[in-house]
C-alpha cells in the first residue's frame, strides 16, 4: 500500500515443508515495507512486524515501516539505518517470535546510537487487532523491556495462521 493506502504490490505468505512462513513479493521491485516512505532524519519511526500492523499505524498517524514477518534483512536494516532517525518505537507482536525480534532489534538500534525502546498493546496481539479490531489509540500501549523469561513464558504459544486469519477484521 502506498500513502493513500492504494494497493502497489502484494506480498505473499507462504507456508514451506518446514511449517515456517515466507512472504514473497508478486512485484519484488515494487517496495511494500514503508522504508522508501521514510525521509531522512524523520524525528521518530515506529516499526512493526506486519504490512496491515504497518497500515494501523499510519492509521494511528505515525510513520511506520514494516518488516517481512518478522525477518529483518540487513538491506532493509541499512536502509532504515540510512535515514537518521532520531528515535525508533518497535511496536511488538506479543508472542515468542515478536518479543524475541524486537528485543533483538532493541539492541541494534541501541547499539547504533539510536535510542529505541519496546511497546506491545495491553489488549491485543499485534497492532493491527489493536486498531482495527480493539479501537484502540497509542495510549493504550505498554513500554516493556523485553527479558528472557519472557520470551520462555511465550514458548508453547500454538499459531494457528488460518485461524488467525479467518477472525481478523480489516
Amino acid at each position: 500500500f502506498d500513502e493513500e493506502d492504494f494497493l502497489v504490490n502484494c506480498a505473499i505468505r507462504k507456508i514451506n515443508s518446514h511449517k515456517s512462513l515466507k512472504y514473497s513479493l508478486a512485484c519484488p521491485d515494487v517496495p511494500v515495507w514503508g522504508i522508501d516512505n521514510i525521509s531522512k532524519n524523520e524525528s521518530e519511526i515506529w516499526i512493526c512486524e506486519g504490512i496491515f500492523d504497518m497500515i494501523a499505524l499510519r492509521k494511528l498517524g505515525k510513520k511506520s515501516v514494516s518488516c517481512s514477518s518478522a525477518m529483518w534483512s540487513g538491506i532493509q536494516l541499512y536502509k532504515l539505518l540510512s535515514k537518521k532517525p532520531s528515535k525508533i518505537n518497535i511496536f511488538s507482536d506479543n508472542d515468542q517470535v515478536g518479543l524475541r525480534t524486537s528485543a533483538i532489534l532493541k539492541e541494534f538500534f541501541t547499539m547504533n546510537n539510536i535510542p529505541a525502546r519496546i511497546v506491545i498493546s495491553k489488549i491485543a496481539k499485534d497492532p493491527a487487532e489493536h486498531y482495527f479490531q480493539k479501537n484502540q489509540t497509542l495510549d493504550h500501549l505498554l513500554e516493556i523491556d523485553v527479558t528472557l523469561d519472557m520470551i520462555e513464558e511465550h514458548k508453547d504459544d500454538v499459531f494457528n495462521f488460518l485461524r488467525h486469519m479467518k477472525n481478523r477484521k480489516y
